[in-house]
């Protein structure tokens, strides 16, 4: 496999092609990559409380969860809105740290002990 970089000023994001000359699991399982670590690279959200905006980090999340047709976050310092769709931040979060247990809730499992 050859991997390169290319540096281009002129662009504003990110392109990768993957060229092969037929289509197969690595092929596929590279491109699947790819797209993962792309959903995955989610590090902070802007939440507000009291029309306040703040910039909270994605690790310091314990839950994600719907009420009164919002979306909340909740953190060791409380409980913020955020303007996003549930299923927006299901796809885009970390798998391996966002866990989605119901239609209205997603946890982070690094978190979850704390909150037993």
């Amino acid at each position: 496999m050859k991997v390169g970089i290319h540096i281009d000023r002129s662009v504003e994001e990110i392109e990768v092609l993957i060229t092969a000359q037929e289509r197969n699991r690595k092929v596929d399982a590279l491109y699947q990559h790819i797209v993962e670590f792309d959903k995955s690279r989610l590090e902070t959200l802007t939440a507000y409380r009291d029309d306040i905006a703040k910039i909270v980090n994605v690790a310091d999340i314990f839950r994600i969860y719907t009420g009164n047709q919002k979306v909340y976050i909740q953190t060791h310092q409380g409980e913020y809105v955020i303007r996003y769709r549930l299923y927006e931040l299901n796809e885009a979060l970390d798998k391996k740290q966002f866990l989605r247990i119901s239609n209205s809730e997603i946890v982070n499992v690094k978190k979850f002990v704390i909150l037993i």
